[in-house]
């Protein structure tokens, strides 16, 4: 048998001819060979997707995660025993194949932000507003109380007479002007004061707040009506409303420069000897370093002092020649018939107004002086005599 089979081979005849079909029938084979192929691909590969990827990589022999070793460079896996997994479905596609190096082995495709979705339980952090950033205060709806206003008028000035009442004493301002005020208590003669005032019924004023000094002054102005005077020692009483200072003016006097008279207005410069306040029996504790009278004597004047004696048959009233009791002299006044002697207590500081006539001082008016509730009391004022 074996033989039989050798001489058929050797009968063959080479090279063979294969029968080769048509062209046309060729082209018609390949078209249909690509349709079905397109129907095949069309079917699978939704079901496939992205995720073809998965099965790749794993083909492909890549390592799931590397990591680098700075000595060697050495690539090595981290869980050799893991699988490695593709990009998440909706991902940029991975190429699959052999790694080129080691930055492509440790990338890891970025998860899509659209394929989060964000926990509506948990409330978002507070933005903190930026340091330069104006943020407009809160609108104020309660009412803002205006600031409280100081009491009274302002008031600086010299002291240049003290009362007999502890409580009374009389400033000088910058211009000479007297001012006669009720207070706590006396600040020291010549010393410079500020307070705050406001004007009594008697024309006097009253402490709206309590006095403060800023030292002593050696001198001031001084402005007033010459209302008493003694030729023999050059004293005199200057008055002003509720003030009557006993002044020194021996030297402008015996000058003659000006003729100083009862009724004169005088302006000038006083001091304050250190050795008269030293001896309190000394007389006036003001000294007049210049005084002159200016213009006319006038037809009233202005005083204050304590009333000494009340004479109602001879219609007559003695007053102290000025407010300190510096003077050991009287003032007797006319009173009118209108004037009722008994309702003046004596030994007490009074205002009084006179008019100037030849036969001496008549008084106009009178009001009570020796506290502040009596010099802001109208029932203790006697009103115009005349």
């Amino acid at each position: 048998m074996l033989e039989g089979t050798r001489k058929k081979i050797g009968a063959w005849r080479l090279p063979w001819r294969i029968p080769v079909p048509n062209r046309d029938d060729l082209i018609a084979m390949g078209l249909m060979a690509l349709a079905f192929g397109l129907m095949v691909g069309v079917a699978i590969g939704p079901g496939l997707g992205n995720s073809s990827n998965a099965g790749a990589t794993v083909a492909s022999g890549l390592p799931p995660a590397v990591t680098e070793t700075p000595a060697t460079d050495e690539i090595v896996l981290a869980d050799p025993g893991a699988p490695v997994l593709g990009a998440p479905a909706g991902s940029e596609t991975s190429t699959s194949g052999s790694l080129p190096d080691s930055d492509q082995a440790a990338f890891v495709p970025p998860l899509d932000d659209s394929s989060i979705t964000p926990d509506a339980s948990s409330d978002p952090a507070p933005v903190e507003p930026d340091a330069d950033e104006f943020i407009a205060p809160e609108k104020r709806t309660d009412p803002v109380d205006p600031p409280k206003s100081l009491p009274g008028s302002p008031l600086k000035g010299t002291v240049v007479s003290l009362g007999v009442n502890e409580k009374s004493y009389a400033v000088a301002d910058e211009f000479g002007n007297v001012l006669a005020l009720h207070g706590s208590t006396s600040p020291p003669l010549a010393g410079y004061v500020s307070t705050r005032i406001a004007p009594l019924a008697n024309g006097t004023f009253g402490e709206e707040l309590k006095w403060t000094t800023d030292g002593e002054k050696t001198g001031s102005p001084l402005r007033g009506v010459v209302s008493w005077i003694d030729p023999a020692t050059g004293w005199i009483a200057i008055s002003s409303r509720g003030a009557s200072i006993a002044v020194d003016a021996a030297e402008p006097i015996a000058t003659g420069e000006s003729q100083i008279e009862i009724g004169s207005q005088v302006e000038g410069d006083i001091t304050f000897p250190a050795e008269r306040q030293e001896d309190p029996d000394s007389g006036p504790l003001l000294l007049a370093t210049g005084l002159e009278a200016i213009g006319d004597p006038g037809d009233f004047l202005e005083l204050n002092g304590r009333v000494l004696s009340v004479d109602p048959e001879a219609r007559l009233i003695t007053m102290a020649p000025d407010s300190g009791g510096r003077i050991d002299a009287e003032i007797s006044i006319q009173t009118p018939r209108a004037f009722d002697p008994e309702t003046v207590d004596v030994g007490r500081t009074f205002n009084a107004t006179a008019d100037v006539t030849d036969g001496g001082l008549v008084l106009t008016g009178l009001s009570a002086d020796y506290s502040r509730n009596a010099a802001n009391d109208l029932t203790t004022a006697f009103g115009d005599l005349r």
